[in-house]
């Protein structure tokens, strides 16, 4: 595991503040600063404008909003921002896979998520992230 945080910033765009209380230790670690973004924010202009720093992660939560999550993703790829994006949803539908890894998302986890292995998938993006820089 990383020590000292050599990952970057790491955003979680979430509202649900008990997911963020359980996945934002878990990055500490990992990352040089992790910042909670709210998910209407993210989908204003003013977010956008002047251009923030392009982070190493995005955690972002969908929950149920899957259309909601998809814009989201939409919204981040438009400022062509090419970072990792990793999924928290409560729908694992064939459906939303497909739409999900059709807009450049490799891993998507449920709302009782294995901690370890959102350890590792978070590692494994930071460090590629860096080693590519």
């Amino acid at each position: 595991m990383m020590i000292g945080g050599d990952g970057g910033t790491v955003w979680i765009v979430s509202q649900d503040n008990d997911l963020v209380q359980m996945i934002e230790p878990l990055l500490r670690p990992l990352a040089d600063s992790v910042t909670e973004v709210n998910p209407e924010q993210l989908m204003t202009e003013r977010f956008w404008s002047p251009r923030p720093e392009v982070p190493g992660l995005v955690v972002l939560d969908v929950g149920s909003d899957l259309d909601g999550g998809l814009r989201a993703i939409r919204r981040i790829r438009k400022a062509r921002f090419r970072m990792p994006i990793v999924v928290f949803t409560c729908d694992f539908s064939r459906e939303f896979g497909v739409k999900i890894v059709s807009e450049g998302v490799r891993y998507y986890f449920a709302r009782d998520f294995c901690q370890s292995e959102f350890c590792e998938v978070a590692e494994s993006l930071l460090k590629n992230r860096q080693s590519s820089v």
